[in-house]
C-alpha cells in the first residue's frame, strides 16, 4: 500500500478544486464497446462515423459540438443496430417465449436495456415514453418490431451518446454512484459499467469500494486492450500504417510490417502493465518483443518464454520499431523528429514553430556524409540553432537504429556515433549520454519526466486537458507516483482517487 505524500505547502490548506469537465460524447471506441456490451455480436458499429476530436494524442469529444452530418450517421447506425438486435431472440430474453408479449414484460425489458444504455436507472417518465414507442412499433406487428423502435430511440438519445453527468450550480458536485461507475469503467475497461459496478452504484456503496473496483477492472482482459491502444496514442504510433518509406532504401518495409509494429506496441504495453512489474522502469528499459513477425527485423532474438522474446540492444518504448519508424524520414533517420518526440511525449515540452525565414528543407541523403554531419547546419544557422539544439542532440542518441528501427553499427560507410546530449531543461538530468539506454536512465531519474508521464495518463483518464485549478491535486498524483518508485498501477490508482475523478465543476 502506498501512503499518499503530503501536498505542497501552497496546496496544504486549499479546498479541493478541479478544472471544468465539458460535456463529452462517446468516442468511436467507446461507442463500439457500449454497443457490444448491449448486443453481443454486433461489431464495428461506429464504422463510418466522422473522426473523433482529440485532447492531445487521445480521442475525446469533450466540448465538441456534433455536426449535422454526424447526427445523420448516429440515426443510420441506431436504425441498423436496432434492426439486427431486435431480430435476435436473445435480445427479447424471457419475453420471447410469450405470444403476444405482455406489456409488463416489455416494460421490464425497457427498464433493463434502458438502464444499461444510459448507464443509470430510467425515471418513470422515460419508461412510459419508451413503452409508448414499443406499443406503436408492435401494433399490428410483432414484439420484435416494437423492440426495434425502442432500441433505435435509446441509441439516438443524448443520454446514450453523451457521458451525461450532473452539473453543480456553483463550485463542485460530487458524482453520484452511477456517474462514478461510468467514469471508472470507460477509463479502465473502455466500455459501460458491468453488473457488479451497477449493483454497487444502486446500493450507494461504490464510493467506498472504489479502490477495490478499480483494481478489479485493472485486472480484467478488457484493460489490456484499453492500455494497449492508449500507449499507441500516447506515443503517436496509432497511425504508423500510414507512414511511407523509400522502397529503394528499405525495400522490406510494407503495410504488413507496419501493422505488426503497431500490434507490438499494444502487446508490449500489456506485457509491462499486466505480466511484468508494471513499472515505468520496465516501460523505458524492457528488452522483450511480443510480436513474432518482427523477429527478422530484430535479428539475433533469443526465445525466453512462450509469447515473449528477449531482444538485444533495446530499451523499452524508446526503441520500439513503431516509434523509430514513425519518427524517421522516408529515406533516412531523423534526429529532429526523434528528439522532438522525447521533448513532447516524455518531457511535456512544446517547442515553438520555426521562424518565418527559416529554411525547413531537410538535408538530402548523401553517402559521403553521416547523418550527424548532414544535420550539423541546424546548429550552425542562428535562425535554427535555438530549437534544433534542443532536438538534434537528443535525436543523435537514437542513431544506432535505422529508419525502420533496425539496430545498426554503421550509417552507410560511417561507424554509428550514438552519443547524444540533453540540452537545457530539465537541468536535473541535462548533459551527455551514450545511446538510448543511457537516455532512458536519465529520464527515469527526472522528476519532470515522471510528471509528464502522469500528466498524459491523467489526460487519458479524464478525457480533457488539465487546467491551473488542477495543479494541487495533480501534484499529489505526481508525489504518489514518485513514492511508488514509478509503479504505473499506483499512478492509475492515484488518478482514480483524485478529486477530479470524483467531482464535476459547474460550467
Amino acid at each position: 500500500m502506498i501512503v499518499l505524500p503530503p501536498a505542497p505547502t501552497e496546496c496544504a490548506n486549499a479546498a479541493p478544486d478541479v478544472g471544468a469537465s465539458p460535456l463529452s460524447r462517446l468516442t468511436h471506441a467507446a461507442y463500439d464497446n457500449t454497443i457490444r456490451a448491449l448486443f453481443p455480436g454486433i461489431e464495428s458499429a461506429a464504422r463510418g462515423f466522422l473522426a473523433d476530436a482529440h485532447v492531445g494524442p487521445f480521442p475525446s469529444n469533450a466540448g465538441v459540438p456534433v455536426s449535422e452530418a454526424q447526427l445523420d450517421k448516429y440515426v443510420a447506425a441506431a436504425e441498423s443496430i436496432a434492426q439486427r438486435a431486435a431480430a435476435d431472440p436473445a435480445t427479447l430474453g424471457a419475453c420471447g417465449a410469450q405470444s403476444p408479449v405482455t406489456e409488463q414484460c416489455a416494460r421490464e425489458l425497457i427498464v433493463d436495456l434502458g438502464s444499461r444504455a444510459f448507464r443509470r436507472p430510467l425515471v418513470e417518465g422515460e419508461i412510459a415514453s419508451y413503452l409508448a414507442h414499443y406499443r406503436v412499433g408492435a401494433e399490428g406487428a410483432t414484439a420484435s418490431d416494437g423492440l426495434r423502435v425502442v432500441i433505435s430511440g435509446l441509441l439516438q438519445s443524448p443520454h446514450f451518446l453523451y457521458h451525461v453527468e450532473q452539473v453543480a450550480t456553483e463550485g463542485l458536485a460530487l458524482l453520484d454512484g452511477h456517474e462514478l461507475a461510468a467514469r471508472l469503467s470507460y477509463f479502465l475497461d473502455g466500455g459501460p459499467p458491468d453488473s457488479e459496478l451497477r449493483a454497487l452504484a444502486a446500493a450507494g456503496q461504490l464510493s467506498e469500494q472504489l479502490p477495490q473496483q478499480a483494481r478489479r477492472l485493472l485486472s480484467s482482459p478488457a484493460a489490456r486492450g484499453v492500455f494497449g491502444r492508449m500507449l499507441q496514442q500516447w506515443l503517436g504510433v496509432d497511425r504508423v500504417e500510414e507512414v511511407t518509406k523509400d522502397s529503394a532504401v528499405v525495400p522490406e518495409y510494407s503495410l504488413q510490417l507496419a501493422t505488426a509494429m503497431k500490434q507490438e506496441v499494444a502487446g508490449f504495453a500489456a506485457h509491462v502493465l499486466f505480466d511484468a512489474d508494471h513499472s515505468l522502469r520496465t516501460l523505458l528499459t524492457g528488452s522483450v518483443s511480443v510480436e513474432p513477425s518482427l523477429s527478422a527485423l530484430y535479428g539475433g532474438a533469443v526465445s525466453a518464454t512462450p509469447g515473449v522474446t528477449v531482444v538485444e540492444h533495446r530499451s523499452g518504448i524508446l526503441t520500439l520499431p513503431a516509434v523509430l519508424t514513425t519518427y524517421s524520414d522516408a529515406d533516412q533517420t531523423s534526429p529532429i523528429k526523434r528528439g522532438k518526440f522525447v521533448r513532447n511525449r516524455l518531457l511535456c515540452q512544446e517547442l515553438p514553430s520555426p521562424p518565418p525565414d527559416a529554411v525547413v528543407t531537410l538535408p538530402k541523403l548523401d553517402p559521403s556524409l553521416s547523418t550527424r554531419d548532414r544535420f550539423a547546419k541546424h546548429r550552425e544557422d542562428p535562425t535554427c540553432a535555438g530549437c534544433h539544439s534542443l532536438m538534434d542532440p537528443l535525436g543523435f542518441g537514437f542513431e544506432a537504429y535505422d529508419t525502420i528501427g533496425r539496430y545498426r553499427t554503421h550509417d552507410g560507410a560511417f561507424s554509428v556515433d550514438d552519443s547524444g546530449e540533453l540540452v537545457g531543461e530539465p537541468q536535473s538530468v541535462a548533459g551527455p549520454f551514450k545511446g538510448v539506454a543511457e537516455l532512458a536512465d536519465k529520464l527515469l531519474e527526472s522528476p519532470e519526466a515522471q510528471a509528464c508521464v502522469a500528466r498524459y495518463w491523467t489526460n487519458f483518464a479524464l478525457s480533457r486537458a488539465l487546467e491551473q485549478r488542477d495543479s494541487c491535486w495533480m501534484e499529489r498524483v505526481n508525489a504518489t507516483f514518485r513514492a511508488s518508485g514509478g509503479d504505473l498501477h499506483e499512478l492509475i490508482m492515484a488518478i482514480v482517487a483524485a478529486p477530479a475523478f470524483k467531482h464535476r465543476r459547474a460550467q
